[in-house]
């Protein structure tokens, strides 16, 4: 911003651009021309793999499932509720992907555009921000590894809110760097101050880029200088911090008290006072590194990941030191303390570290590495200086292109549920049972649904089914089991829809879930749902399967006197085939022996317990 204010100043035939002094360079001028061909060019290569996951339309997978049905059966009016199935998904980007199925249907495209906008928008706005704090060069660099980044092209095709969150965080940066070269400019506060209103209910962490452009604006000589400067900063944190509180009481309050979330992330967060903070850090260095550039893996062999995360941070180190020569305290507060604020939220375990929550920073993280790469330029000899950058920035790209070209060829998939679903509904008889896992119920759920007539008491079963409020081991007593409906069973059509009960105990993510009874009555108890429910044959879907419950069930039906046959298995996703003798069935599934369906949409009360086993 220095370096503008004296370009802005110098005669008209005499100015030099500040895109065209790399910082740290020692005035080694550099081709503005370059930069812009080889911005455009990755712009358009950034933009055409991003498209080209997009049009692949890889089915939703658990987490995308546990937000689309969230939003889709609900209002707008409904969206500004506790959402069901558990979700947190901020309101703002809700009714984006609300408003998108309502122009575009149900399915799996309409329900990533606002992630597939947010995601080609970002490359432009980090060309502009990168430019005004970096140069042209590392602007053109930063750009490059964005557009390659398997991470960011990820994000821009799933249905989740993570590179919404890094777009906003740029938008707000190109406005605070218009806010400050003309702060006399009415127009530009307000346009920056509206920006921050739609972005907290926009964005979860929009607060810490917040954060940054108070401190980048009361750090600029221009606004401090400006006659209303300070004024507008006061008027405009007060009004965030005001709005930010009542994003909070109505959206977040439940999130930040959530215990299941809390455990679920107990590993990543960074609170110097509990054990085992070096592994958590070493874990935090690990998804904050490598990620922005190369996602949190496949680029790399394991043994090669900590020397490139060294190299990469080297470069990032030295990157934030050129921002601050050419942009000054402003600038590298708009780089560095979003991130910082973040580390602080993790220390007092308000934020977990890991690589998708983290990705509103990545933008900083490229910009700072490419303004690294750079700087490399100016301690490079003779007629190598002026093509070091290059270099440089082209061997960072070099891993991420080629993932980027291996996924063009073969699109990621996560989970492939259709198939196999649809392969039910064509072969199963119209009263033969589904079981369905707990982490098939999403799934379930979602591909078996007529949108154009969803029936919500279904949906509002399928979102509570497997929560008990009875003793687990007194669950898994057949006596206590044949004195009552079955909460977890449900006539549909002729046929019946079981939903798995599975009791565990919640560790953390790095324990994974112990069960709270023994896999072996727990799987008994479960044939005896089966046979309960008075079908010959049962077909068990399940997803992203646990191998040690699915084999131990296996196990339990033919120990049951029944057969079971393994139908199908895709990417995440298995189909099995239960077949049971007629004697000793039930004749049918009765009203006294099947629940009646849960009423409303909502979440329910032991959400915590459920997600948990949803997570096995």
């Amino acid at each position: 911003m220095r370096h503008a204010a004296e370009a802005a100043s110098a005669p008209r035939g005499h100015r030099q651009s500040v895109e065209s002094v790399p910082g740290g360079v020692r005035g080694r001028p550099q081709s503005p021309v370059a930069a812009v061909i080889v911005a455009a060019i990755f712009l358009a290569v950034g933009v055409a793999l991003r498209l080209r996951q997009f049009a692949y339309g890889r089915p939703l997978w658990l987490d995308e499932l546990f937000v689309a049905l969230g939003i889709v059966p609900r209002t707008f009016a409904d969206l500004t509720q506790p959402q069901a199935w558990d979700q947190a998904t901020p309101v703002l980007f809700a009714w984006l992907v609300r408003l998108s199925v309502l122009t575009f249907g149900v399915g799996e495209q309409a329900l990533r555009v606002p992630s597939l906008l947010a995601g080609c928008v970002a490359l432009p706005l980090l060309w502009y921000v990168g430019g005004r704090l970096g140069g042209r060069q590392a602007a053109a660099i930063a750009v490059a590894l964005a557009a390659l980044s398997p991470h960011l092209v990820y994000y821009s095709n799933e249905l989740k809110p993570y590179m919404m969150d890094g777009t906003v965080a740029l938008a707000l940066a190109a406005l605070t760097l218009r806010v400050i070269d003309r702060p006399e400019a009415r127009g530009r506060w307000l346009a920056l101050v509206a920006a921050g209103e739609l972005a907290l209910p926009l964005s979860s962490p929009a607060l810490f880029m917040l954060a940054a452009i108070g401190v980048a604006l009361l750090t600029a000589p221009s606004v401090r200088r400006a006659r209303r400067g300070l004024l507008w900063v006061v008027a405009a944190g007060t009004l965030w911090v005001a709005t930010f509180a009542g994003v909070y009481l109505l959206f977040l309050r439940h999130v930040a008290s959530d215990e299941f979330l809390h455990e679920w992330f107990s590993d990543a967060f960074l609170n110097p006072t509990k054990p085992g903070f070096p592994a958590r850090l070493s874990q935090a260095f690990g998804q904050l590194a490598l990620p922005p550039l190369y996602g949190p893996r496949d680029a790399f062999p394991f043994s090669a990941r900590l020397l490139v995360s060294l190299i990469v941070v080297g470069l990032g180190a030295l990157g934030v030191g050129v921002l601050w020569r050419r942009a000054g305290v402003p600038g590298l507060a708009l780089v560095t303390v979003p991130l910082l604020a973040a580390i602080a939220a993790s220390a007092v375990e308000r934020y977990p570290l890991v690589a998708r929550t983290m990705l509103f920073a990545a933008p900083f993280t490229i910009l700072a590495v490419a303004s690294g790469a750079t700087a490399l330029a100016g301690v490079a000899p003779g007629a190598l200086g002026a093509g070091a950058g290059w270099l440089v920035g082209g061997a960072l790209a070099a891993p991420a292109a080629i993932v980027s070209a291996r996924q063009v060829a073969s699109p990621v998939l996560r989970q492939n549920s259709p198939p196999i679903i649809s392969y039910v509904q064509r072969h199963a008889a119209p009263d033969d049972a589904v079981y369905i896992t707990r982490r098939a119920r999403p799934a379930w759920a979602f591909y078996t649904t007529d949108w154009t007539a969803p029936d919500a008491r279904r949906l509002a079963w399928l979102d509570d089914a497997g929560e008990t409020r009875v003793p687990e081991r007194q669950w898994a007593q057949a006596a206590y089991r044949d004195r009552m409906p079955d909460p977890f069973a449900r006539a549909r059509g002729r046929g019946v829809e079981i939903v798995q009960h599975f009791p565990v105990n919640w560790v953390s993510p790095s324990a994974r879930t112990a069960p709270a009874l023994p896999l072996d009555d727990w799987a008994a108890s479960e044939t005896r749902r089966m046979r309960a429910s008075g079908r010959h044959s049962v077909w068990m879907v399940s997803v992203d399967p646990s191998r040690a419950a699915d084999s131990t069930l296996v196990a339990a039906v033919r120990a049951a006197g029944g057969s079971a046959v393994t139908v199908m298995r895709g990417v995440g996703v298995d189909l099995y085939r239960f077949t049971f003798p007629s004697q000793g069935l039930r004749s049918s599934t009765s009203t006294s022996s099947v629940a009646p369906p849960r009423q409303g949409v909502g979440g329910s009360p032991h959400g915590g317990a459920r997600r948990a086993a949803d997570r096995l």
